[in-house]
């Protein structure tokens, strides 16, 4: 098996990537959430 310091790397890593995976899809989220808002806020100009 690896090392210790092998296995804290590769923890660090792990973590890393649910946190940058995270923040993307927030980020995912709150564009798409905001473009929703905007293209309502459009059509509700043209409706009326």
């Amino acid at each position: 098996m690896g090392t210790l310091t092998d296995y804290i790397y590769s923890g660090i890593y792990i973590f890393e990537r649910k946190i940058y995976t995270r923040t993307l899809s927030i980020l995912f989220l709150y564009s798409f959430r905001s473009k929703n808002i905007r293209i309502l806020s459009c059509f509700s100009k043209s409706s009326a």
